[in-house]
């Protein structure tokens, strides 16, 4: 890396670090000021976007503590048996999905040879009308 590269990455290294403190302050005032307190609210205040917020791990934990938010405790294996599921739900899904759009086609065809079979109808009535 250059020189310049180097003070460069330095320069939005510090930067980065100053906007996170003006965050946190920011967040600090919100509390004292009994202000409702959030990833939104925080980003309207500070100025800051919401995708610098979620970048900065502290800044979600600072929000959630103050919101009375904890992280979900979730084991391995309850993990996996949460995915396992909703794999079983997707492939469902998919089967129920595949079958209403048949149902559809079906009905589309349906609807269309009723439409035909009521001009054959008319069809008929009138060359019978031109028989009689």
């Amino acid at each position: 890396m250059t020189d310049r590269s180097k003070a460069m990455v330095e320069f939005s290294k510090n930067r980065s670090e100053q906007k996170i403190e003006y965050v946190k302050s920011v967040i600090s005032q919100m509390e004292m000021e009994h202000k409702k307190i959030s990833v939104y609210s925080v980003q309207k205040a500070s100025g800051v976007s919401k995708t610098f917020i979620y970048a900065h791990s502290e800044l979600i934990d600072l929000i959630r503590n103050l919101k009375g938010e904890k992280k979900p405790d979730i084991s391995a294996e309850a993990a996996d048996t949460v995915i396992a599921a909703l794999k079983v739900e997707i492939e469902e899904l998919k089967k129920e999905n595949k079958m209403l759009k048949q149902d559809r086609l079906w009905k589309e065809k349906y609807l269309s040879a009723k439409e035909e079979n009521e001009l054959l109808k008319k069809r008929i009535e009138k060359l019978e009308g031109q028989l009689y």
